[in-house]
């Protein structure tokens, strides 16, 4: 008995798996302080044994908001074979602050001061992330300031990107005070402890640059007055007094 049959042999391949690379990424956020990004962002040359055509996936997906994050890249060949590696994600905010600013008026007070914060010239300025501080300079005015002053608001954000923008500041006297305009600038009072029938205190606040003369009366001016542009007389009682 002859035996014909024939012996057969079966190659088995083993299937490997991909080998996944990865690289640190970073990114800017977006206008509303998160950022989206691609799996395929974190590859760095992940490979497959068999050549197959591979696809990406990330955990966590995302979107990301400023900051650091550890992202896991996960690679897949086209039979499902997988395997994966560790990221990290930078996420930064450069973006800077909108700087919004309204012109105020300020009255100086009866000892001639004002002062303001930022959030009096503030108009509502933002930023896509959120606003840490805000500052405002110069914030403290005197009788040397009236008229228009330039303030700078400066604007910071959570990251640290800061903006900036004028506003005006317009100080005027202290209310009930006399505002000298520079034509005819004349104050007459011949007797105010009658006049008033009560114990007062005339401030007399004095342009620098005017050039008058002074009496030897309180509050007195003897000539040469027509030039104080920028003088103010303040009369207020001192809280006590004869009736």
């Amino acid at each position: 008995v002859s035996d014909t049959s024939t012996a057969t042999s079966v190659n088995y391949c083993a299937k490997l798996p991909p080998v996944a690379k990865c690289k640190n990424v970073t990114v800017n956020s977006g206008s509303n302080c998160y950022a989206s990004v691609s799996a395929q962002s974190f590859d760095n040359g992940s490979t497959d044994p068999q050549n197959e055509t591979l696809t990406f996936s990330i955990s966590p997906s995302g979107p990301f908001q400023t900051g650091t994050h550890s992202v896991t890249l996960t690679v897949t060949d086209t039979h499902g074979g997988s395997s994966t590696c560790a990221s990290t994600l930078t996420v930064n905010d450069v973006t800077k602050p909108v700087v919004l600013t309204k012109n105020i008026t300020i009255v100086l007070d009866a000892t001639g001061h004002a002062s303001i914060s930022a959030a009096d010239v503030d108009n509502g300025s933002t930023d896509n992330c959120g606003i840490q501080s805000m500052t405002v300079s110069p914030s403290t005015f005197s009788t040397s300031n009236f008229g228009d002053n330039t303030v700078v608001l400066t604007v910071t954000d959570l990251s640290g990107n800061s903006n900036s923008a004028n506003a005006t500041v317009t100080v005027a006297p202290p209310a009930g005070a006399l505002n000298f305009d520079g034509s005819d600038d004349d104050v007459n009072i011949s007797n105010p402890f009658y006049a008033f029938n009560k114990e007062i205190t005339v401030d007399w606040w004095v342009n620098p640059s005017s050039n008058m003369q002074l009496g030897s009366g309180i509050g007195q001016a003897t000539n040469n007055v027509d030039d104080m542009s920028t003088n103010v007389w303040l009369m207020h009682f001192n809280g006590s007094g004869t009736s």
